[in-house]
């Protein structure tokens, strides 16, 4: 599974807990982007952007991801 894997699991539980943690929304979105999981992540960052959508570390994601869902 590896340290990705991990992070993915460590940070679902952590949204399991509390769904308004930004912060996991945010890093779960770059994880699953980082293994190219383009549609979870979009999933992800949406939900960033509706807690916090003047956010810039999620503003920044979410072009990322735009950009890797259109490739």
């Amino acid at each position: 599974q590896g340290k990705i894997g991990n992070a993915k699991d460590i940070l679902s539980k952590a949204i399991d807990i509390n769904g308004d943690y930004l912060n996991a929304w945010l890093h779960l979105a770059r994880a699953r982007a980082a293994v190219l999981e383009v549609r979870e992540a979009q999933s992800c960052i949406d939900k960033a952007m509706r807690l916090d959508p003047d956010d810039q570390a999620v503003q920044s994601l979410k072009t990322l991801i735009e950009f890797l869902s259109s490739i």
